[in-house]
């Protein structure tokens, strides 16, 4: 049987907390761009646009703030 080697357990435990910030931000980000292109959706049928002019600008601006939420809590190298 081996014996578990202390030297390994901070970088698995500092992998761990790595995988569960990371996943956090995806989901984090994926929500940002979801709510804002519902908005988007629902500003446009409330004002009666044909175009889906505000669905389209509510999903851009969920993916920019999504890419800057990204950007600023990558650890910088």
């Amino acid at each position: 049987m081996e014996q578990p080697n202390p030297k390994k357990e901070p970088f698995r435990k500092k992998q761990l907390n790595d995988y569960g910030r990371y996943a956090g931000l995806g989901i984090q980000m994926m929500g940002a761009i979801l709510v804002l292109t519902w908005l988007g959706n629902w500003s446009d049928k409330y004002l009666g646009f044909h175009y889906p002019v505000l669905t389209l600008t509510g999903a851009i601006l969920g993916i920019a703030a999504a890419m800057y939420w990204l950007f600023t809590s990558l650890p910088k190298r």
